[in-house]
């Protein structure tokens, strides 16, 4: 080969970018109800509603495993989907990845 370096090309596949694109949806959608939770929106605002019932089945799961605050202590910090965000970033990413 005098020398020449071949190189491979890796192109991701199609079953990867579509997980990439679940978990970057469900990122975001979770992005916007800790926003929201933090600055205590009005849950009676359709867009508002909408965005917690979309979202109140992925963070469900971990209403319980952090505590929710002191009671009377404005602004809570959503701790459920904070960590609805860490795991379900890292699966989906460690998904990804093994998909490569």
């Amino acid at each position: 080969m005098n020398g020449e370096k071949l190189i491979i090309v890796r192109h991701p596949s199609s079953a990867r970018k579509i997980v990439l694109i679940i978990v970057d949806i469900i990122e975001l959608l979770l992005t916007v109800r800790f926003v929201l939770k933090l600055f205590s929106a009005n849950d009676a605002d359709v867009a508002v509603n909408f965005i917690y019932s979309l979202t109140q089945p992925l963070v469900s799961p971990f209403h319980n495993m952090l505590p929710v605050g002191f009671a009377g202590s404005p602004p809570t910090i959503a701790w459920a989907t904070i960590s609805a965000m860490l795991v379900y970033g890292l699966i989906g990413y460690g998904l990804a990845r093994i998909l490569r």
